[in-house]
């Protein structure tokens, strides 16, 4: 009896620090810019960086609150661009396009499992870690993408762009019909 008691005992022990083991080790902050920052607040980071800076030459920038937005920064040689983009004020998502000629993707992987410790994916084209909750994400994409985003808030986003989908189409379908029943008149 004493056995089996040990041994679920050693079971329980096992899986609650592997669990531990594949979680971000730390939160993701590239040159000053993290998940959760409002656009002043990340403005104010690539302000105080010379090797970024805000492009303004393509308009991807807020035009109604409750849409997420997107800021483009770019940064030469090294990396191609950042895209962040936001919802209700904050940014949710993160994606840094490295140049491939400088960063490949074996040295990416090793690099972010020193910094943010085991992955909990690991194939020749992603390497994903999680936070304890699942919310936060990082996900390395073959050849040299980094993508750090809030997973909580994706999910939210597309049940409600569903929703509006469903409601447009509804709509849509609606006034067809009725067009056709006008048309018979």
């Amino acid at each position: 009896m004493r056995g089996t008691i040990a041994f679920i005992t050693i079971l329980f022990v096992c899986a609650a620090v592997s669990t531990d083991c594949f979680a971000l080790k730390k939160e993701f902050d590239f040159m000053g810019i993290k998940l959760g920052m409002t656009d002043m607040q990340i403005s104010n980071a690539v302000s105080q960086n010379p090797n970024l800076k805000i492009d303004d030459s393509r308009y991807l920038g807020k035009i109604n609150e409750s849409i997420p937005y997107t800021l483009k920064i770019d940064s030469h040689p090294y990396i191609q661009n950042i895209f962040i983009q936001f919802y209700q004020g904050k940014s949710f998502l993160i994606i840094l396009l490295l140049d491939n000629k400088y960063f490949d993707f074996y040295n990416l992987t090793e690099r972010l499992e020193d910094k943010y410790g085991i992955p909990s994916k690991k194939t020749s084209k992603i390497v994903k870690w999680e936070d304890n909750s699942n919310s936060v994400q990082l996900v390395l994409e073959n050849p040299s993408t980094l993508k750090v985003y809030d997973y909580a808030i994706m999910l939210k986003l597309q049940t409600e762009l569903s929703q509006k989908s469903y409601l447009l189409t509804n709509s849509s379908i609606l006034q067809y019909e009725k067009n056709l029943i006008l048309g018979e008149l």
